[in-house]
């Protein structure tokens, strides 16, 4: 990613293409995977909040539009897993980012490409703590995860969310219940898939031998 001054970056986002933009996140991605979040401030001059903005702005507009956004994601996902990061990932929740991928996946236009990579940014969210949980859980995330699996028998996204929906039972007493009460549920899906991931998760709750 060029180190050029905040404003030009920006505005360059600001005047680009759809085409552009995509090339812009690929840059990203390639550059800024393995920084951390002080050397991504450095590498984006120190307009690193602005950016994922930006971003999780045109998330939004671009899968309501049916276009693809698995590099939105995955560019998030850069900011929100870098070491040091917990403030990008305060910022894309406080900005509405959990609602935008249960809507990604939720929805028929994406492709299971998209969908497999909100889940897999729900599932750092998840990690990061009971708040987090919560969050997802507030936003209707065991319903949105519950007709995901029931709809789809693509085997990724369903093991990804059965392991999402098992993680939601861990450490988060105040949802802890329904998530269970939902992958329980599942056992009843048509879907054979979904099934054997349903009962794999429900085992890996199971209190482990002594």
């Amino acid at each position: 990613m060029p180190s050029s001054s905040s404003s030009a970056v920006l505005r360059t986002w600001d005047s680009s293409s759809r085409g552009k933009r995509d090339h812009i996140l690929s840059e990203f991605i390639q550059t800024c995977s393995s920084l951390n979040a002080a050397q991504m401030e450095e590498a984006l001059d120190h307009s690193a909040s602005l950016f994922l903005a930006r971003i999780s702005s045109s998330l939004r507009m671009t899968y309501g539009l049916g276009k693809p956004v698995v590099l939105h994601i995955r560019a998030i996902h850069v900011f929100l897993s870098a070491e040091s990061g917990q403030r990008f990932l305060t910022e894309f929740v406080e900005v509405g980012g959990v609602p935008a991928l249960l809507g990604v996946f939720l929805t028929r236009k994406p492709s299971v490409t998209d969908k497999l990579a909100a889940i897999k940014l729900l599932s750092l969210i998840a990690r990061a703590g009971r708040h987090y949980k919560e969050v997802i859980c507030e936003s209707n995330g065991l319903e949105s995860l519950h007709e995901l699996m029931t709809s789809m028998a693509y085997e990724d996204l369903v093991r990804d969310s059965s392991e999402l929906l098992a993680s939601l039972c861990r450490s988060n007493p105040r949802y802890a219940a329904q998530a269970h009460l939902t992958l329980l549920s599942l056992l009843a899906s048509d879907l054979p898939t979904t099934q054997r991931y349903a009962a794999a998760s429900l085992r890996s709750l199971l209190p482990q031998p002594s």
